[in-house]
């Protein structure tokens, strides 16, 4: 059980910093105008990217949208940033 919680703190805490990186380089908004314009408070959206809190599915395609991009999309760049024996997605 122990493994399986790091191996989530990790994909939370990189799934946090994809959300911040992409939020700062696709819309330049701040993370109070981000979260009011994509329903998601700021208090949580500040725990996503921080890795605090681990995202729901829901969460995820409310940040995608945001972003102007497919959840696939998003799921796809997430895993491109994890090390290789992290496969989500077939090819």
């Amino acid at each position: 059980m122990q493994q399986k919680n790091k191996k989530i703190q990790y994909l939370s805490k990189k799934t946090g910093l994809l959300i911040k990186k992409l939020r700062e380089k696709l819309t330049d908004k701040s993370l109070n105008i981000f979260g009011l314009e994509n329903d998601i408070s700021r208090g949580h959206l500040s725990r996503l990217e921080n890795g605090i809190n681990d995202p729901k599915l829901s969460t995820l395609w409310k940040v995608a949208e945001g972003l102007n991009m497919p959840l696939s999309e998003f799921i796809r760049t997430l895993e491109n940033e994890l090390p290789e024996n992290w496969k989500m997605l077939e090819e």
